[in-house]
């Protein structure tokens, strides 16, 4: 996940949003999880959402600082990684061990090891 902060339209994001940034992980700290309309912010036209404030969540998120807490409805209540996972599983997995994890629970999510073993017992 850290290396989505180096992607250009999200490390561009960061450089020039760092003040909401911070104000949103201080509301955080101060005010434990929020979610986007607990926040007043500025309209923006992004599809990830209508205020800036949703963008300055998203972006944690999306580089793993925060995580998802619970919903209200449609609505994501963020709060800190280390508030939600637990020390066993809060670590960042080395790029070869998430690439077998992806490999697998996509080989598993096609279906095809049903497919693999049926062709073999129908043989």
């Amino acid at each position: 996940m850290r290396r989505r902060e180096q992607e250009g339209r999200w490390a561009g994001f960061a450089a020039t949003h760092q003040k909401l940034l911070d104000e949103v992980r201080t509301q955080l700290r101060l005010r434990g999880p929020p979610g986007n309309r607990d926040f007043v912010g500025q309209d923006v036209n992004n599809y990830r959402g209508g205020k800036d404030t949703a963008l300055a969540l998203y972006y944690p998120w999306l580089t793993g600082e925060l995580m998802i807490h619970h919903r209200q409805g449609f609505e994501r209540v963020y709060d800190f990684r280390e508030h939600i996972a637990p020390p066993a599983v809060d670590y960042a997995a080395p790029e070869e061990e998430k690439d077998i994890f992806v490999s697998i629970t996509t080989h598993l999510d096609s279906n095809l090891s049903s497919c693999y073993i049926l062709n073999r017992t129908t043989r």
